[in-house]
């Protein structure tokens, strides 16, 4: 059974997250959508190689105290501190939101690496994804491009 955080009180604050905060708040993860270990994984890394910037994404708490978004940076979170401890991310986290405002959020349509590089004003952004990926996948020892392998955005521009 989760367990709410005590901070009902409406409000946002710029926090400073370490692993065993992480690990706490999703205690208070009730009703969410499913995991996907993947995202996890991929923001771990992220989170791990530093190409993770404060960018205004928040972490989100009803009033009654439970997590509403953001349990895949939570865990993404706690899987880096397994490798480093002291690992820890700035992000914005938003208090007292009434429980029925989650259906409403992660709504967007998700950037790809060809959106991201098309707003750089690369030319060819498909194309510069697609061949990037396969490069970063074969780096990676996926030879056979099977797809259960991707790059993050920073792994691709690393490439």
């Amino acid at each position: 059974m989760a367990r709410a955080i005590n901070r009902t009180e409406s409000g946002i604050e710029e926090m400073v997250i370490s692993p065993a905060i992480a690990k706490e708040w999703l205690l208070a993860n009730e009703t969410n959508r499913r995991l996907r270990p993947r995202a996890v994984a991929d923001d771990a890394r992220d989170i791990l190689s530093g190409n993770w910037p404060y960018n205004g994404e928040t972490i989100k708490f009803s009033w009654d105290g439970f997590l509403l978004d953001g349990q895949h940076r939570l865990e993404a979170l706690v899987l880096a501190g397994k490798t480093n401890p002291d690992i820890a991310i700035k992000v914005l986290v938003v208090f007292g939101l009434d429980p029925a405002t989650q259906t409403t959020m992660d709504r967007g349509t998700k950037r790809t690496a060809a959106d991201m590089y098309g707003m750089q004003g690369r030319k060819n952004s498909p194309v510069l994804a697609a061949v990037l990926k396969k490069l970063w996948q074969w780096k990676n020892g996926d030879v056979k491009f099977s797809g259960k392998s991707a790059p993050t955005m920073a792994e691709s521009d690393a490439v």
